[in-house]
């Protein structure tokens, strides 16, 4: 009979290739940022793209991220597992953690009153990177959160979705 033979082969050879496939794809997913980075109740008070400069003037910027706006010390959230690239004060973006995710992604958490991890630490999506804060050039408590993908900006509306700290109202308000 054929039958043993043929399931020899899919043990040796497809089963082990289907295997490294899905383990592929499962990092993928991972790495890919999803969710909002903020629990509770939440207030978008910038969005990505130009915008007149808030500190004065007539002048327009290009803001690199989406701003939330929050009570002062709310925990702040990994969107998508990765590696810890920078956890310090970076000028005016205050306390900052940028991860670097793989497959081209990079998130940026900015102004946070406290930073939750070190640079070089492993994290999951769900971990708690710092807390939402008025550090840098900052008009009030906030998170500057910004996606990157190969070294570009990416609105992070894009990347968005209902979690389970939202209610259907708050997330089709945000969308």
């Amino acid at each position: 009979s054929k039958l043993p033979k043929l399931n020899e082969l899919l043990d040796v050879s497809i089963k082990p290739a289907l295997e490294q496939t899905l383990a592929e794809e499962e990092a993928e997913v991972a790495a890919y940022p999803d969710g909002l980075p903020i629990g509770g109740p939440l207030d978008i008070s910038s969005e990505f793209g130009i915008r007149r400069n808030p500190f004065g003037g007539y002048s327009y910027e290009t803001h690199e991220g989406t701003d939330f706006v929050g009570p002062y010390g709310t925990a702040i959230f990994a969107t998508a597992d990765g590696v810890v690239e920078r956890a310090d004060y970076h000028g005016g973006y205050g306390n900052t953690v940028t991860l670097k995710h793989g497959y081209g992604y990079e998130t940026l958490y900015a102004h946070m009153s406290k930073l939750a991890v070190e640079t070089g630490a492993r994290v999951k999506r769900g971990d708690v990177v710092g807390y939402l804060g008025n550090t840098g050039r900052s008009s009030g408590p906030h998170l500057h959160y910004g996606i990157y993908y190969k070294g570009q900006a990416v609105n992070p509306r894009n990347h968005m979705k209902m979690n389970h700290d939202m209610n259907v109202v708050d997330y089709w308000r945000l969308r």
